[in-house]
């Protein structure tokens, strides 16, 4: 990263990192607009870097001294990695006017300043902005604290007392008949952030409110809420000993035990697991595996977990490769992870992409805990000159409503709900040539069995993929036609003969459920379609829910830096063809579904990201609330976005907006109304008994 002041206003800063120019307005540290790249740093930035202003982190913090001798000091901003290593400062420059300094730390914080004219020692950072979060590696949501007395007390503290809600409520009474100024318009706005509870520092009951752990490039682990994006904790490692993937680590079963993710830390050739508690920031433990960072070492989930004290602890295998046979590092290192590998060892099968070829292999694990070679499958023919584009995986934690989808006639299809199903995408990266092919190909992750495969000519990657429930999804370009498109594959099994809907809402015997393992079951039957866009995409992603009910969006990431979601019926095969001038029919309507149509219309509305954009957008990621119409949504690329989304609207929940005083009142209202009546009708039948 490096930074240049901007030559014609001198009010902003332009940030530049891996070829990607940000404006920062001085005063506030908002974006702002830039028109171009700046091809030289000014004279200005040049004096700084010159010498004329020098800033240094010293033992009482951040150092800042301008040219005429005074300095700015901020205890703040002397940051420490967990080893105890004091981070530098990278860079310093020179303000638009006297005493105004921008400075960028090591680790990536960008920190401006300016210094009191009449005050000698200096003030703290006008703003402060984590522009490491620009080198974001890898992200998970975990829970914030649970509601307890200590810290529902320490948030009460914060609130504004009684006399300043009053005067806020004056002045919002203002606003509404447009009488307020700027300056309260803009304390009104303070004022509802300070009290709104999405910043509240606890769980909510209905899963809204998160923490997002995110690890960066330059060695930085942070924490931020959800409600605004404050940091909550941060750990500092260095860029040397960077994290490069976050998993969680213990799992509690109440709310009184805090909740431990594990960083995965390459240092030299060894790896470091740092374990960290979620709620304060807190190193717990760390664990060495030598060797565990060399070229070709894995770190593999085995989604196996056991059972201690009051949580359930996750185990991962570490895979070292060597010249005879790869070394195995089961972590935790306990009896109960050695223990349960044990037991489910040679039932692990995870699978492994030989780079820059089309061969994916499936290796799993003897009785002896030792690698062996389960499958190879070549995606693509010999010689060929393919490798693989994509590889997609369903989640295995993804909730499904129903296992059956009803069609016309009463009639039912299975869906094909293997947790193991592979998508595989081979092909030529990029291609003007009129002969280039992509092969997508379903696979069994466990047996490697080829479920189904389809060749698409004139085409060409990049290719980006998604697994969900019983369909996948991929993107990719269409060399012939000049555009992109989207394929998708339903796979469904048939039903037995005597199993009805209505077998399947009574929950009658005929429905129980049956599994079959991945050596047993049937092929599935795919269809399939192709459809047209115009989003050019750089990642998918799908909206997850709690229970599976709610509709299904896909979610595309766009190389505009934007999140589109699309709804998963306009993705189904089964849209059926209406000739144009005719309607559909009653068969093609009860399936609920748009008719067929070439290429997917875009809607403005249907934009998550709104107005914003997410530069060098490369990642999206889906967690469910506990209600179930809510989705959370995290969009990371120079930037870090989040959002939730609510794919079927709030068919659960009251609106923020809704009028509860309005309600009281009525309700009020009808029962102040009720009593006056029956007192009006006893008066009433009184005086007919006289008369």
């Amino acid at each position: 990263m490096s930074l240049v002041t901007d030559t014609a206003g001198k009010d902003k800063v332009l940030v530049s990192c891996d070829n990607t120019v940000t404006c920062y307005t001085l005063k506030t540290g908002v974006s702002c607009s830039t028109e171009g790249t700046p091809s030289k740093t000014s004279s200005t930035a040049a004096a700084a870097i010159n010498g004329k202003i020098v800033a240094k982190v010293v033992e009482a913090g951040l150092q800042i001294t301008f040219p005429d001798g005074r300095e700015i000091m901020d205890p703040s901003l002397k940051i420490k990695t967990v080893d105890g290593e004091i981070l530098d400062v990278a860079g310093a420059f020179v303000g638009p006017s006297s005493g105004q300094a921008l400075v960028q730390l090591q680790e990536g914080t960008l920190a401006y300043f300016i210094l009191d004219s009449s005050s000698v020692d200096g003030s703290a950072a006008a703003w402060v902005r984590y522009e490491a979060l620009a080198s974001t590696v890898d992200f998970l949501f975990a829970e914030l604290p649970a509601p307890t007395p200590e810290n529902e007390a320490q948030w009460a503290a914060q609130q504004p007392s009684t006399s300043e809600a009053l005067q806020m409520q004056l002045v919002a009474l203002k606003a509404q008949v447009g009488l307020a100024t700027p300056p309260e318009t803009a304390a009104i706005e303070r004022y509802r952030a300070l009290t709104s509870d999405r910043l509240r520092p606890t769980r909510d009951p209905d899963g809204f409110r998160r923490q997002l752990v995110v690890t960066t490039a330059t060695g930085k682990v942070l924490a931020l809420h959800t409600g605004d994006g404050r940091v909550l904790w941060s750990l500092d490692f260095g860029a040397a000993a960077a994290p490069h993937r976050l998993a969680s680590w213990r799992t509690p079963h109440d709310v009184l035990h805090d909740a431990l993710i594990a960083a995965f830390r390459p240092v030299g050739k060894d790896l470091i697991i740092t374990v960290i508690n979620t709620h304060t920031g807190k190193v717990e433990n760390e664990e060495t595996i030598e060797d565990g960072a060399v070229e070709g070492a894995e770190v593999v989930p085995l989604g196996i977990s056991y059972h201690e004290d009051s949580a359930d602890q996750q185990v991962y295998a570490i895979i070292i490769p060597s010249s005879s046979a790869s070394q195995i590092s089961v972590v935790p290192r306990t009896e109960g992870a050695r223990t349960a590998f044990a037991q489910q060892a040679q039932h692990l099968v995870h699978w492994r992409i030989v780079k820059g070829s089309s061969i994916i292999s499936g290796v799993g694990f003897d009785s002896t805990g030792k690698e062996r070679l389960v499958w190879t499958v070549d995606a693509a023919p010999k010689e060929s000159g393919m490798s693989i584009l994509a590889v997609a995986a369903r989640d295995p934690e993804e909730s499904v409503y129903s296992a059956a989808r009803p069609i016309p006639g009463g009639g039912i299809m299975l869906k094909h709900l293997s947790p193991n199903t592979l998508l595989v995408v081979a092909g030529k990266a990029s291609s003007s040539s009129q002969n280039s092919r992509i092969i997508a190909s379903i696979l069994d992750a466990v047996t490697g069995k080829v479920l189904f495969s389809q060749v698409h000519t004139e085409a060409a990657g990049p290719v980006h993929g998604i697994v969900s429930e019983n369909w996948a999804a991929y993107h990719y370009w269409n060399v012939e036609m000049e555009r992109w498109q989207i394929a998708v594959l339903d796979g469904y099994h048939p039903a037995p003969a005597d199993l009805s809907v209505l077998d399947l809402a009574l929950n009658r015997p005929a429905a129980a459920n049956a599994t079959a393992t991945s050596v047993s079951t049937t092929p599935p039957t795919f269809e399939r379609q192709v459809f047209t866009t115009r989003l050019a995409v750089s990642t998918l992603g799908v909206t997850k829910t709690a229970h599976g009910t709610a509709a299904k969006m896909v979610l595309i990431g766009t190389t505009g830096g934007q999140v589109y979601m699309l709804d998963r019926r306009m993705l189904d095969p089964r849209r059926p063809f209406v000739p144009a001038g005719t309607k559909p029919t009653p068969a093609q309507l009860a399936e609920n579904l748009p008719p067929y149509h070439p290429e997917l219309a875009v809607a403005g509305p249907m934009f998550a990201t709104m107005d914003r954009r997410v530069a060098r957008l490369n990642k999206i990621a889906t967690v469910p609330a506990v209600l179930e119409s809510a989705s959370l949504l995290v969009a990371v690329g120079l930037d870090v976005f989040y959002s939730r989304l609510q794919p079927s609207r709030g068919f659960d929940m009251v609106p923020d907006d809704f009028p509860h005083a309005l309600l009281v009142a009525m309700v009020g209202g009808m029962a102040v109304a009720l009593v006056a009546l029956k007192a009006v009708l006893q008066q009433r039948a009184l005086k007919l008994k006289w008369d």
